[in-house]
């Protein structure tokens, strides 16, 4: 009971799944099955992992109707890079090549504007034009003459945005990046970002 109440801590949660596994490993089996989405990235990636064994099974007995749906329900779920990867290169291998920027829903297509002048880190502590509105015709003074919003889009698998690539490989800069995102109806939506 405890194990299932995704509201606790998730070492505990972790902890608990492990005792069960010890005096019940069946039980502890049957229990990964529904936590595909689980709050405890631990869990989830042993629930992820179960299916990613199980479509290996499948391919050593080369049933490949089998495997494939089996590794497309694991990358659903999968949030461990490595794990990601070698679902990935699995499902490639089926000739079924994953574009993950999609999958994952990454933004991609960004405007951005830089470099202006961070020197001693002092520009974080400054509020340049495009920080105080968003004017994609505008032009302002960068640390090396004058800039403009530009397109970029990123091709990294995961999404990530080089913001060298865009302004050049400068020291003590700082530039801005924005992009729009719209949905086809009001829903809840979780955005992360990483840097």
């Amino acid at each position: 009971q405890f194990l299932q109440q995704t509201e606790h801590n998730p070492r505990a949660r972790r902890l608990a799944f492990e005792l069960v596994a010890r005096a019940d490993p069946a039980t502890a089996d049957q229990l990964l099955a529904g936590m595909l989405n689980d709050p405890s990235l631990e869990l989830r990636r042993d629930a992820v992992q179960k299916l990613v064994d199980q479509a290996d099974q499948a391919l050593a007995r080369t049933n490949l109707a089998v495997a494939a749906p089996l590794l497309q329900t694991a990358l659903r779920s999968a949030r461990e890079v490595s794990q990601i990867e070698g679902i990935t290169e699995k499902l490639k291998g089926l000739g079924q090549p994953v574009d993950l920027q999609k999958h994952f829903g990454f933004l991609s297509e960004w405007k951005v504007i830089g470099p202006f002048d961070n020197t001693g880190n002092q520009g974080f502590e400054t509020a340049y034009p495009p920080e105080l509105k968003i004017d994609l015709t505008a032009e302002y003074d960068g640390k090396q003459g004058k800039v403009r919003w530009q397109d970029y889009v990123t091709t990294h698998k995961y999404g990530m945005v080089d913001m060298n690539q865009p302004c050049g490989k400068l020291k003590e800069v700082m530039a801005y990046a924005t992009t729009d995102f719209y949905s086809d109806r009001a829903r809840a939506v979780e955005l992360r970002l990483g840097g």
